[in-house]
């Protein structure tokens, strides 16, 4: 009777390994591409702030050519 139990323990122990591991490897899945994400997210960021910048460049060329055509009048 011992010797039932103690396979029976094994088996279940081994489906307790496998079902770990799985969820090991779902985790880093999920973690990687967390990860890719953040750098897509870094990536838009970074071309927001350009154009941005450009927006303000051309507020500012603008705004002095408006104060020269109305230092003219």
């Amino acid at each position: 009777m011992l010797s039932v139990i103690m396979v029976g323990q094994n088996i279940m122990g081994k489906a307790s390994d496998t079902r770990a591991e799985m969820t090991y490897k779902d985790a880093d899945a999920t973690f990687h591409e967390a990860e890719q994400i953040q750098q897509h997210l870094l990536a838009q960021d970074a071309a927001v702030n350009a154009l941005f910048d450009k927006v303000m460049a051309l507020e500012v060329a603008l705004g002095k050519a408006l104060a020269n055509v109305e230092g003219k009048k």
